[in-house]
């Protein structure tokens, strides 16, 4: 029986319930560990950026002879250069409309949610989780994404509104 739907909260209970999350989590670290001992750049505003400086590796707490990659070593200038880069960012965010700020966001979380378990294939890699807390923990990043959604847009919703999947949750937050 799969009760995992986009409506169902995760926890470890329904979790432990549901046997259809073991395929998903096992093809999503199928997925992740093709992208193992890769070369990363740094992202600063948007551009690739190698630090001259050199890499470091990154090694899975799991098992430390599994690499998962090589990252750029970042000086105090790369910093300086990302900070500025998040303030022009944030100012340009700040004249976009509340809508299409809400429609950025609600994008971001059902992304995150259409891949919570490749999210939690990650987790499990880089933090060292097992599969329910991986799971459970990817599922939790999308809740306040889409609770920041419903803050920005209920003084503008109308009451029995159903825009998207997230109908049920407006109606939730407006007091239905």
């Amino acid at each position: 029986m799969n009760t995992l739907n986009p409506e169902t909260k995760l926890t470890y209970v329904t979790l432990l319930a549901d046997p259809s999350i073991h395929p998903k989590y096992e093809s999503a670290l199928e997925q992740v560990e093709i992208e193992f001992g890769k070369h990363h750049p740094l992202i600063i505003n948007g551009r690739k950026v190698l630090a001259g400086e050199g890499e470091f590796d990154v090694r899975s707490p799991l098992d430390t002879k599994i690499l998962l990659g090589y990252f750029q070593k970042g000086t105090a200038k790369h910093a300086r250069k990302a900070i500025e880069a998040g303030k022009d960012a944030f100012e340009e965010w700040g004249r976009k409309p509340w809508k299409e700020r809400v429609a950025i966001i609600r994008r971001a979380a059902d992304l995150m949610e259409d891949d919570r378990f490749k999210l939690a294939a990650l987790i499990t890699y880089e933090v060292g989780k097992n599969r329910y807390e991986a799971v459970a923990e990817a599922n939790r990043h999308s809740s306040p994404a889409t609770q920041l959604c419903f803050i920005q847009q209920a003084p503008h919703l109308s009451r029995g509104s159903n825009s998207t999947r997230h109908s049920s949750m407006q109606e939730y937050h407006l007091g239905h």
